[in-house]
């Protein structure tokens, strides 16, 4: 009989082998130990029998580990029962020790850095340690590139899979207990970078083909080696009105040129725009999705939403604003400025002052100014009040400041102060040819406003005078520019005057009663009763029948036209009441 017991502790599931003729196998399992027996058979002096069953060892057992193992061979009786001719044959054993041995591969991978950038390239040297008892027969090494990053070359005839699948192996080999070999791969890490990657991870895995064991630590066949990423978007944007001048009323319209510069692409990305100052949106003529807080008016703040923008993505934009009708006065630029931004969940942008831009347009705007004179009555006579309405208006672009209206008080005319408009200043006084001004101050774009000039026509007038002219000035400080129609700065009334001289002519001569021979005297008073001095006066008289003209008598001298028989006399200017 064949015992071999087998420890349950290092073997698991115990099968046979062979089992020579006459012999019978069996297991008797016990807490302990398994119990190999073979029975039955004979083995004649001088043969031998060969005995051979399978274990296999349990999957703790460990590299190094000695497994003792006995058998025992216990001979049988050949005759029955008891005799005492039968010799007594010992027992038999053989032992065998059982010394644990198996490849055990270790991997690590390392390319010495630790940050690394877009478009850097990195080596990665890969080892590749047999710590194990046993050699590894085809050892494989797979390295998976870095997602993000492309590969380059790699030693030892290590090559893709297929172009472009990111997975290197290397020819298989065989490596001997306690071994080392050492394999690089060298990749280049993109220049654009997805949204959210912070790190380049790379994987390598060595096995071997299992043929002297199992590995029996494979949680070290593979390593992975972590590189910090230092990748950013960085944005830029450039803002232009195209070098235009811009104008009062008029639309103006900005290009907004976007980049992301960066090395990694950009999310949650906004553009920002402020309506500037004296303009409102105009979203119309504007590209499509602005959208504006609190409305379109100026200082609010407008926002376009461009998403995710990739590395190298460029773009542009219109941003148009209507330029208000009217600006006030020293306005004379529209300043702008455009931000960019993005959600800055993959980083600082690293060149922020580039995320900006300003732009300054010049504004074609100035104040034009205009003023009108008329009267309520076309026409005036001599000792009338008369009262001028001056109105003035700004009808241009911009508030117009300093504004002065000068008015010249006629000839024939004397300012009357207490019935004028409150406000105005004569210089010297209120005579003929003195300077009257009246400061109206800033005068808005748009508006209008009015004010009397009121003077009294002089009683009587000289002869000829047959209209009175007054002229009235309105002028700016020129602060805002020169005014554009000059000619509607003046403000010309002309109003005819209805005056007259009024002559009136009395004869007398005294009543008396002549004789034959006698001298008559008529005296002739004459008198200027209108409101204008007459000229060139004549006065003439027919010579009486059955007289004769005395002009020695006659002050002053007559001219006698015989012909006639009339007495002229020279011409006179006789004034009113004279």
């Amino acid at each position: 009989m064949v015992e071999d017991p087998i420890s349950n502790t290092d073997f698991v599931n115990v099968t046979e082998g062979t089992t020579p003729t006459g012999f019978t196998f069996a297991t008797i399992p016990s807490p302990s130990n398994t119990i190999v027996r073979y029975n039955g058979g004979s083995i004649p002096v001088g043969e031998n029998r060969t005995f051979t069953f399978n274990v296999t060892l349990a999957p703790d057992v460990t590299i190094d580990d000695v497994i003792p193992n006995i058998a025992t061979v216990t001979r049988a009786t050949t005759l029955p029962g008891p005799d005492i001719n039968e010799r007594d044959e010992p027992e038999v054993d053989a032992s065998d020790d059982l010394t644990i041995i198996a490849p055990d591969l270790v991997v690590t991978k390392d390319d010495g850095e630790i940050t690394v950038t877009a478009g850097q390239i990195l080596t990665y040297t890969i080892t590749v340690e047999n710590v194990g008892t046993g050699a590894a027969t085809g050892v494989v090494i797979t390295d998976t590139i870095p997602t993000d990053t492309t590969f380059n070359s790699a030693s030892n005839s290590g090559n893709e899979t297929t172009v472009g699948s990111g997975v290197v192996i290397w020819p298989s080999f065989t490596l001997a207990a306690s071994d080392t070999v050492t394999r690089t791969v060298t990749v280049h890490v993109n220049h654009a970078i997805p949204a959210g990657t912070t790190s380049i991870i790379n994987n390598v895995v060595a096995f071997d083909d299992g043929t002297n064991g199992d590995d029996p630590t494979s949680d070290n066949n593979s390593d992975d080696d972590i590189d910090l990423l230092n990748a950013e978007p960085d944005l830029t944007l450039t803002k232009t009105d195209n070098g235009v001048t811009a104008t009062a009323g008029e639309v103006l319209t900005y290009t907004l040129t976007y980049e992301n510069v960066g090395t990694q692409n950009a999310t949650g990305v906004v553009l920002t725009d402020t309506i500037p100052t004296h303009t409102s949106f105009n979203p119309t003529a504007s590209s499509a999705a602005w959208t504006c807080t609190p409305d379109n008016a100026a200082g609010s703040i407008c926002a376009y939403p461009l998403g995710d923008l990739a590395v190298g993505a460029t773009g542009t934009l219109t941003f148009v604003v209507t330029v208000d009708l009217s600006l006030p006065a020293g306005v004379t630029t529209l300043s702008n400025t455009a931000t960019i931004t993005d959600d800055g969940s993959n980083g600082d942008d690293p060149t922020p002052n580039n995320n900006s831009d300003d732009e300054t347009t010049p504004i074609e705007a100035v104040p034009d100014l205009t003023i009108t004179k008329v009267a309520p009555s076309l026409t005036i006579r001599p000792g009338d009040v008369l009262t001028y309405t001056l109105t003035f208006t700004n009808t241009g672009s911009q508030d117009a400041t300093g504004v002065v209206i000068t008015d010249t008080v006629p000839e024939y005319s004397t300012f009357e102060p207490t019935l004028n408009s409150t406000g105005w200043a004569c210089t010297p006084n209120t005579t003929p040819g003195s300077i009257c001004s009246y400061t109206v101050g800033s005068l808005s774009a748009g508006n209008s406003d009015s004010i009397t000039f009121v003077t009294t026509i002089d009683n009587p007038l000289p002869t000829g005078v047959d209209m009175v002219t007054n002229t009235a000035v309105i002028t700016d400080d020129g602060s805002n520019g020169d005014d554009p129609n000059p000619d509607d700065n003046t403000g010309i009334f002309p109003p005819p005057i209805d005056a007259a001289p009024d002559l009136r002519l009395v004869k007398d001569d005294d009543g008396i009663t002549t004789t034959t021979g006698g001298v008559i005297t008529y005296t002739l008073t004459y008198e200027n009763a209108g409101d204008q001095d007459a000229t060139n006066i004549v006065i003439t008289d027919t010579v009486p029948a059955h007289t004769t003209f005395d002009p020695v008598a006659s002050p002053p001298a007559g001219t006698v036209h015989l012909t006639q028989m009339l007495v002229a006399y020279a011409a006179l200017r006789l004034a009113i009441s004279q």
